[in-house]
């Protein structure tokens, strides 16, 4: 199973014996499926059987009673779960209002986004493509409400259309870990925040290995250059007219072709024994290149 799937399946088993989280999901299922009042009964439809299931869960907490559920085939493939709630009152005394989020509790905040995400939720699989989690809604104020609820948590979430409706999302790898453990889950929030660390340290890893290539290949590339000025001094010049600390470096040089700078500087020191820094050595390097340079 994918980790979106999984997640909803650890989500769908949460309990709460606190009356108003209970009511908060039960919102968030509402607010994210179809819906509808006909004679006196709620029918609460839906292809998500995780939401279906989560919402007579739900009920039953709440009323200690058992709601029916039917299943049906819409256009010869996709399936319908319908689930009729004969409490009219239940829903517009609960379900139908809505406070001012700075007024709601954090704790009712979760359970609500709990709900929204089990209906229409997806996180990507953070072992394959890019961090990313989205919720679906073909309602804007809906969609609105909820980026307000995780925005109220600093979690940058942000809107765009899709389809026939619009997704609120999360991109940063850290709030989509906040917002798996605000769901309440411990198992695949564990499991994100390991995979995460993992990516960080192959891809710590991955840069270093990259930036040495690079140093590598600049160290070939400043060491071959400066062969091909020596050999073009001494093909044009009498090297013996040179000033001795460039001959030096000639000589160092020539016989070390494929050594970093910090290398020759401790080949020179060994060979000459005199001490000179990296600067030093670089800067007579730099002044072969200022006199000859030019005419290669």
């Amino acid at each position: 199973m994918s980790f979106s799937l999984d997640l909803k399946n650890e989500l769908s088993i949460i309990s709460s014996s606190n009356k108003d989280e209970i009511i908060y999901e039960l919102k968030a299922l509402f607010d994210f499926n179809k819906h509808t009042l006909t004679n006196g009964v709620v029918v609460f439809s839906t292809g998500n059987k995780t939401a279906s299931d989560r919402l007579s869960f739900l009920y039953d907490s709440l009323y200690s009673k058992e709601i029916i559920e039917t299943k049906r085939i819409v256009n010869n493939r996709v399936i319908k779960y319908d689930t009729y709630i004969d409490n009219v009152n239940f829903y517009n005394e609960y379900i139908n209002k809505y406070e001012d989020i700075e007024k709601i509790d954090e704790t009712l905040k979760y359970s609500y986004l709990r709900g929204a995400y089990i209906s229409s939720g997806s996180i990507s699989d953070p072992k394959k493509s890019e961090y990313h989690m989205e919720i679906y809604n073909d309602n804007s104020s809906k969609i609105v409400y909820l980026q307000n609820i995780l925005n109220s948590f600093e979690l940058n979430s942000k809107i765009t259309k899709r389809r026939n409706g619009y997704i609120c999302y999360l991109k940063k790898a850290d709030n989509i870990i906040l917002f798996v453990q605000m769901l309440g889950s411990q198992e695949m929030y564990m499991e994100y925040e390991s995979i995460k660390t993992s990516r960080d340290v192959n891809n710590l890893v991955s840069r270093r290995t990259n930036c040495d290539v690079a140093n590598s290949i600049k160290t070939i590339e400043n060491a071959n250059e400066q062969i091909r000025l020596i050999e073009y001094i001494e093909s044009k010049y009498d090297i013996n007219s040179l000033d001795e600390k460039l001959r030096q470096v000639i000589t160092i040089r020539k016989e070390n072709d494929s050594a970093s700078l910090k290398e020759l500087v401790e080949l020179y020191c060994k060979k000459y024994n005199e001490q000179i820094t990296k600067s030093g050595l670089n800067h007579r390097l730099n002044r072969l290149k200022e006199l000859f340079g030019k005419k290669v």
